[in-house]
């Protein structure tokens, strides 16, 4: 660990570990944290990492899936590969996210028929929720109601859900931003989309999101100078 400042070095270690003792190959992450924590003197409050499964081959499986279907537009290998992934832990609640996110993008993209394809979404994302109930789920599950049900209030409710249990700001104003505008919350919209933009300034996404929210407040030069901004 270097200290940016001067250049020197702050603290250096190798950790090693016999894995064929370990009960789980994860449990080097957590170890490891722990060790450099008490070694810098940092507060852990030991909390397990939050992995998308215990088993190495299907961690493996879903992380080149993830690059297929983001760094190569690759979907359709990426489903495969996602499903390869629940072949070995049927119990993933990230894989079955993954599988999730998939569809739900594959349908907005038109990869694939629209409503099947959320629907398959929506299943998954139940399986998902049941296993583990994290925040990027229901930001899932509150776009799907907007989607497939047109119910803003269940979107909403979804929405919170997430919200309550620490959603990510950028993600939370990215994926409501439609049931924002249906819903004509057009100033809660704009307000978290503006929040998002403090912590990642540089994100288009959420300069676009502004725009949107402004042009239906009837801030039409405010939002083309967002639309130009994001350009």
């Amino acid at each position: 660990m270097i200290d940016t400042r001067d250049g020197t070095q702050v603290w250096r270690e190798t950790y090693g570990r016999d894995l064929t003792t370990m009960t789980s190959v994860f449990g080097l992450y957590d170890d490891i944290a722990a060790e450099i924590g008490r070694s810098l003197g940092v507060f852990t409050a030991g909390t397990p990492t939050q992995l998308p499964t215990e088993n190495l081959k299907a961690y493996t499986l879903l992380s080149v899936a993830a690059y297929k279907i983001n760094e190569t537009d690759n979907r359709m290998e990426g489903f495969k590969l996602i499903d390869r992934a629940l072949a070995i832990d049927l119990n993933s609640a990230y894989a079955h996210y993954a599988k999730s996110y998939s569809f739900m993008s594959a349908a907005e993209l038109g990869y694939l028929l629209a409503r099947a394809a959320l629907e398959s979404a929506r299943e998954e994302i139940a399986i998902a929720i049941a296993l583990r109930p994290m925040p990027e789920f229901f930001l899932v599950l509150g776009f799907l109601h907007d989607r497939l049900d047109l119910d803003y209030c269940a979107a909403m409710a979804a929405y919170a859900r997430a919200d309550a249990l620490g959603a990510d700001i950028g993600v939370r104003a990215d994926i409501s931003q439609d049931t924002l505008l249906n819903a004509g919350l057009y100033q809660e919209g704009l307000d978290l989309s503006e929040a998002a933009e403090e912590i990642d300034p540089q994100s288009p996404n959420m300069m676009v999101n502004q725009a949107r929210f402004l042009y239906r407040l009837g801030r039409f030069d405010e939002a083309s100078a967002k639309f130009e901004q994001a350009l």
